[in-house]
This record gives C-alpha cells, structure tokens and sequence, in this order.
C-alpha cells in the first residue's frame, strides 16, 4: 500500500511575500536568469507560499506557489527545462513539500521537468521511482501498470502527481511530452545568444565557455537545461534569427502543435491579440517589420494551406501588411477561404491588403478576357 500523504512533513514557510520573492517571480516568467540571481542574491525566498501561476493550458490558477514549485510550472508551460534547476541550486530544496501536501512532483505537468525531478531525488515511495522512470521512456499513449497499485504521495486533497495520474488512466489533459529535444551539444547554439550568454555566466554544466564551480553544492541536482525545438522556434522568430529558425525546423519544429500569442500592437494592452502556430507567428513578424523574410523558411516545412490562427485563420487572414500579402498570394493561397466567422481575408484585414487582393483578382480575370478578344476575328 501506497505511504498516505500525511507522512510527509511540510517543509515550506508561511505564506507572506518579499518585494524580492515578488521580483523573481517576475525574472522568472521574463526568462531573465540574471535577474532571477540577483533576485535571490537580495533575499528572495524560494520556500515562501506567497506565489500564484495562472497557466495557459490548465483549468484554475494556482496558488500557494513557493519561487521553486514556480519555477516548475513556467518551466512546463514553456516546454523546457530551466530555471527549476536555477531555484534548487540556489537554495531551493527538492523534497519540498508545502503546506497542501505537495511535492514537486506535483507541479511537474511536462515530461522534461518529471524526468528532471525523479532523477534527482524528489520523494516518491520505495519501488515507485524507477517504474515512473519507464513509464516516461514508452511512447505518448501507452501506460505503464505501477507495483502493487502505488499511486504514491498523494496531496492534501488525495491527489497523486500528474504522471501517476495518467497511468491510472484518469483524464489530465494537461500532462505533456517533449516533441522535438534539442541535442545538449546543439543547444548554446540554437537558444537566445543573451540566454546562453547568461547561462554560461550562472554556471549551467555542459555549457560552452560556462564558469566552473558556479552550481550548487555537490548533492544538489545538476544545473542543467533542456529545450524543444518545437517551442524554442518561437524566440528564434521573435528575434528574427533566420539561421536558428532554419536549424530548429530542421530538427522538426513543425512537428509540434504549439499555439504562440501575439499582440498586433506590443505597446497598447488593449491591442488585438493573435494565437497562432509557428508558421503563423512568422508571417505576423514579417508583417510587424515590413518585409518577408521568415515566412519563406517554412517551404518544405510545412503546409501553407489551412488554418494557421486558432480562430481558423489562414495566413491570409494574418497578413497585415501588403507586402506580405501580396507574397503570399504570388505563392497560390486563395482568398477566397474563410475563418471561424466566416470571414474571407479581403472582410477582415486592413485597406492597403484588401486593395492587394482586390487588384489580384482583377489581374487574374483580365487574361481570360484578352484571351477572347484575341480569338475573334476582325471584320
């Protein structure tokens, strides 16, 4: 029989909040590892309940947060793995549990940070931690029966974490498997250069040029990271680094079914706000800018046609700017098609692309029209 939940003690402080912890948990959804140490060089606590995460892919909110169970769910929401290893070799400690009888392993709803924490110690029962470790060696889909019904440490409202929970075949959509992991030797090259520049400077291992002696001590967990091409192209295309864009597609980027945000407007919080795939995120940034530059990087990648917008727009629909629309329907998308509201693209974008679309009709029905003119005799 499973250890019930009571047996673990709590290790976490009372909930109040620090200026500092408030300014890490900041950092922290920037992705700004320098912050996030200076952070908890001026105190901030990474044992406080005090913080909340509001996810993108999850029901509710999530309150009651320490910065390292934090630092867990911004890892998961964004597919890699990062700064939880910052928070447990800066202090943060692995057999956490908080005041609702949480272990990490309960805020771990992605694969990378599952594997990271059952690796490297985080509490489950005896005999319980090598099965959880096959079960995420078997592809997407299958399950793994667990010795003797253990559904491990279960929380205060007697849930057990999310990788047990699908193996029992309860219904948490929310759990996620890494689609295209970028090779360890290939990531300094492949990330942000002001993030690998960081996190050669903090101490990450297996890092080019990284400053030697900089992690934690000797029995905490490695400082490390791990990236998915599939969510590491959206920084790449924001920062318009078309050879990153070209590599990370090349190790199958398009494979995943990311959704990105984007907001027409980056200064106005009322500005429209775009979700959209990679290749949709790419035809908005060579909107933003003026000029096709990326979206010319996904041929052979991916399918132009269809929808790109979670509100089934096609690139049509998300090319704002004229230049880019008049690209795309050079290379054959039809105008023609509509989006969730049934729009077609010429009812939905602004006058300057409405007139490109308008003048590419025309031309397209002027050579039929010459045509016959030219097949009739003179009298």
């Amino acid at each position: 029989m499973p250890k019930p939940h009571h047996t673990l003690s709590q290790t976490t402080s009372v909930p109040f909040e620090t200026a500092e912890t408030d300014a890490l948990r900041h950092a922290i959804e920037r992705r700004d590892i320098a912050g996030a140490e200076t952070c908890l060089t001026d105190g901030a606590h990474t044992d406080l309940e005090c913080l909340s995460f509001i996810p993108e892919i999850h029901n509710d909110d999530v309150d009651g947060l320490t910065a390292t169970s934090f630092a867990a769910l911004a890892d998961c929401s964004r597919g890699e793995l990062l700064f939880l290893p910052l928070m447990l070799n800066r202090g943060g400690n692995i057999h956490q549990v908080d005041s609702r009888g949480r272990t990490l392993l309960h805020f771990a709803w992605h694969e990378v940070v599952a594997r990271y924490l059952l690796e490297h110690g985080a509490p489950v029962p005896d005999g319980l931690r090598a099965p959880l470790l096959e079960a995420l060696d078997l592809p997407a889909g299958e399950t793994l029966a667990l010795p003797g019904g253990n559904r491990g440490y279960l929380d205060a409202d007697g849930h057990p974490v999310p990788l047990v929970r699908i193996l029992c075949g309860e219904d948490y959509p929310w759990f996620e498997r890494t689609r295209c992991p970028v090779p360890a030797e290939l990531a300094s090259d492949l990330v942000s250069p002001s993030l690998a520049s960081a996190m050669a400077e903090a101490g990450y291992t297996c890092w080019p040029g990284h400053r030697a002696g900089a992690g934690g001590a000797q029995d905490t967990p490695p400082l490390v990271a791990r990236f998915d091409a599939s969510v590491e192209i959206e920084h790449a295309l924001r920062e318009r680094d078309t050879p990153r864009v070209d590599r990370l597609l090349k190790l199958g980027a398009m494979a995943g079914s990311h959704w990105f945000s984007f907001a027409a407007d980056v200064d106005d919080v009322e500005s429209e706000l775009f979700e959209v795939d990679a290749l949709g995120l790419a035809v908005l940034m060579d909107c933003r800018f003026g000029e096709v530059l990326l979206t010319p990087l996904f041929e052979g990648f991916a399918d132009f046609e269809g929808p790109h917008g979670e509100g089934d727009e096609t690139l049509l629909h998300l090319a704002v700017d004229p230049c880019v629309c008049k690209w795309l329907l050079a290379r054959g998308l039809s105008p023609d098609d509509v989006d969730a509201n049934g729009s077609t693209p010429a009812e939905t974008l602004p006058s300057a692309c409405k007139a490109v679309i308008d003048q590419w009709q025309l031309d397209r029905a002027l050579p039929a029209a010459t045509g016959e003119g030219r097949g009739s005799k003179r009298l």
